[in-house]
């Protein structure tokens, strides 16, 4: 039964690693649209992880209730697929940062880029007198 569970969340984790990979190439490739369009199906794939994790955690606990000593009940398979739940994890984690970062970057470009049309004194939650930009000009 653990051996089940724990393939079931390491396809779930193959999944968001190659989702989250070519996330990261349409990003750089600057296909913005088809990247929001994909934040649904995301949200459904680590929704499906969530659940396939908890499942595997509930299958351990029943084993360390079971069981006064876990490593004992669990087999050599079942070992290697824990460590590559781990690896997994790690993989996702460093994919995640990498596309965080790449985000950030893009972010900010779009905000200076918005903020050299369009720029507002700001004190608060009042934006004051516009400053005059460089291709734009707002008032409010």
């Amino acid at each position: 039964m653990l051996n089940q569970k724990l393939q079931s969340v390491l396809l779930k984790l193959d999944s968001l690693i190659e989702f989250t990979k070519e996330d990261i190439k349409l990003v750089k490739e600057a296909k913005h649209d088809s990247f929001t369009q994909r934040v649904k199906e995301k949200e459904r794939l680590y929704s499906d992880f969530e659940r396939a994790k908890n499942d595997l955690n509930n299958q351990l606990l029943t084993l360390s209730n079971q069981s006064q000593n876990v490593q004992e009940s669990i087999t050599e398979d079942d070992k290697v697929l824990l460590n590559l739940f781990k690896e997994k994890l790690e993989n996702l984690k460093s994919v995640n940062s990498e596309l965080g970062s790449i985000v950030i970057v893009v972010s900010e470009f779009y905000n200076s880029l918005f903020g050299n049309l369009v720029s507002f004194d700001t004190k608060g939650y009042q934006n004051d007198k516009p400053k005059p930009a460089a291709v734009l000009r707002v008032s409010a």
